[in-house]
């Protein structure tokens, strides 16, 4: 098993992580279920074409939203 921040076998990534790495981190089989879970659906969709683009216009329209939800924990914090 790898655990990889990108869907795609073929991709490698800094964040991947070993099998054996997975297996230091002793993580509960319920979450490591959820985790397998989730890599399989993003996997899925990666192949059927459901991804965005973390690119720089993606980025900057998520750290908008971000802001137009999260603003007031901001202001608050000042």
């Amino acid at each position: 098993m790898t655990i990889s921040i990108a869907a795609n076998e073929k991709t490698e990534s800094r964040f991947a992580l070993t099998e054996s790495e997975v297996n230091e981190l002793e993580l509960h089989p319920a979450i490591r279920e959820e985790i397998d879970r989730d890599i399989a659906i993003a996997r899925e969709q990666f192949r059927n074409g459901q991804y965005k683009k973390l690119d720089d216009k993606f980025m900057e329209g998520f750290l908008e939203e971000a802001h137009k939800r999260n603003g007031w924990l901001f202001k608050k914090s000042v």
